[in-house]
């Protein structure tokens, strides 16, 4: 909070979510990882000021990309400026002193961190657009979730539904930024028949996977 108020900033305050998930002070301890410089910092004020390392999926991936040469990303979890479940992706900015190896980097190698937000349900709708199919339906597991894979993208449709009465699945893994998504698509039999192939369900999941791919990264 000194450093903000030396730069001119006098309204910054370090907060983390208590018990009950709303935003409150930071608790008293040794680091801070706050977020600092916000853009476009309408609509997203509540999130200035918040210490990355004050909760677990966020500190994890904060502090994997310190030995890391590309972005890391977080599981699915709620922005602190709203409840939309979105992804985080973590990329280090080093010293200009030598690193070392990158297994060996802490916090000390850093000055900053720059963190992408990447609104999971614009994101795939953005990478699915061109699809625009009511006879198939597409779902998205990060696999690396804790338990059991997480769903990240439930089709508009009822995926069930188009599972019980899918002539045809196919399925797809890609790696976004150290974690792995699997994508899954139902297809109905008016889709294979208008295609009169069923392999071109496999067609379309691989096509899908590269455009979910190039749009997260």
């Amino acid at each position: 909070e000194e450093s903000a108020a030396d730069g001119g900033v006098t309204d910054f305050t370090l907060t983390q979510r208590d018990a009950s998930g709303a935003l409150a002070p930071a608790d008293e301890r040794a680091v801070y990882f706050p977020v600092d410089y916000v853009t476009p910092l309408r609509g997203n004020e509540s999130a200035r000021g918040f210490d990355l390392l004050s909760e677990p999926q966020r500190a994890a991936a904060l502090e994997a990309s310190f030995q890391q040469d590309e972005p890391v990303a977080t599981p699915p979890l709620s922005l602190v400026q709203s409840d939309e479940p979105a992804m985080l992706a973590f990329r280090s900015v080093l010293t200009k002193a030598e690193p070392g190896a990158a297994a060996e980097r802490t916090a000390d190698h850093v000055t900053g961190v720059i963190v992408g937000i990447y609104r999971l349900q614009a994101l795939i709708d953005a990478a699915l657009s061109h699809l625009n199919d009511p006879t198939v339906a597409v779902v998205v597991h990060d696999m690396n979730a804790e338990g059991e894979p997480r769903q990240v993208y439930p089709s508009k449709k009822d995926a069930s539904l188009y599972a019980e009465a899918a002539v045809k699945t196919g399925a797809a893994s890609i790696h976004v930024g150290g974690r792995d998504w699997q994508i899954t698509v139902h297809a109905s039999r008016g889709y294979v028949l208008r295609r009169r192939s069923r392999i071109a369900v496999v067609e379309l999941v691989i096509g899908l996977a590269m455009s979910l791919l190039l749009a997260a990264f």
